[in-house]
């Protein structure tokens, strides 16, 4: 069978640049290949604005496929629900459809905005809910040095951005195909909003792995391995 080109576009999780992808690329095939859209360290926007920033940014012609992690899975599923003809694939990854944590009131929500402004992020919240016990050394130091880089006022606001947003109904009526990973030692994500992708659409391709929130980062070669299974299924792109 001839190996197909891949072209890759990533969006990254809350952070929003590509600092923990590496590994997740260095396994890729030599014939994909990759771009990453960062998001600028101090900029508040709202998913609908990002995606239209984002669909800005995509490839005008090439055959690409959307992947996205945790707080870009959103994006990226609004973009699908209206696709562009090039738009080949869609992954999602550690992501959610709708808020992403236990439900709470929109007015709490706001309350304690301020507030979380204001106190640190300890490193052993970190550690229990984007990654796991036998994480690598170098990914738990990549993951502290992204939390850090990123403003405190840009990380709450995009917290609290993911309580608010609500793609089920676009996710309901894609047509693009998709795969979902899932880590089954998910602590970030309640384990109802991570159904939501099955119940919604059980149609749709999963993958689990056994890994934390952070899946590609964690698992790059079995991330790769799926991801090349399901658009093995596709028609051969002509690029």
């Amino acid at each position: 069978m001839t190996e197909s080109h891949e072209n890759l576009l990533l969006l990254p999780g809350l952070h929003g640049v590509g600092s923990l992808f590496p590994p997740f690329i260095s396994a890729m095939p030599s014939h994909w290949t990759t771009h990453t859209f960062e998001y600028p360290l101090d900029a508040v926007r709202s998913y609908e604005e990002w995606t239209a920033i984002i669909r800005e940014t995509l490839p005008e012609r090439e055959p690409f496929v959307l992947v996205a992690e945790s707080f870009s899975g959103p994006i990226a599923v609004k973009i699908a629900a209206t696709p562009p003809p090039n738009l080949r694939a869609l992954v999602l990854t550690g992501t959610f459809l709708s808020n992403p944590v236990a439900p709470l009131p929109k007015w709490l929500v706001r309350v304690a905005k301020p507030l979380l402004k204001i106190a640190p992020v300890p490193r052993f919240i970190l550690r229990r809910f984007l990654l796991s016990p036998d994480s690598s050394p170098q990914l738990v130091q990549g993951v502290f040095q992204a939390v850090d880089s990123l403003p405190k006022t840009t990380m709450v606001d995009r917290i609290v951005s993911t309580c608010m947003v609500d793609v089920r109904e676009d996710y309901r009526r894609l047509t693009v195909p998709t795969l979902v990973l899932i880590g089954r030692r998910e602590r970030l994500i309640r384990s109802r909003a991570v159904a939501e992708f099955n119940r919604l659409r059980p149609d749709v391709q999963i993958a689990e792995f056994d890994a934390p929130h952070l899946i590609v980062e964690s698992k790059p070669q079995e991330s790769v391995a799926a991801i090349a299974q399901f658009l093995q299924q596709l028609p051969t792109s002509d690029a």
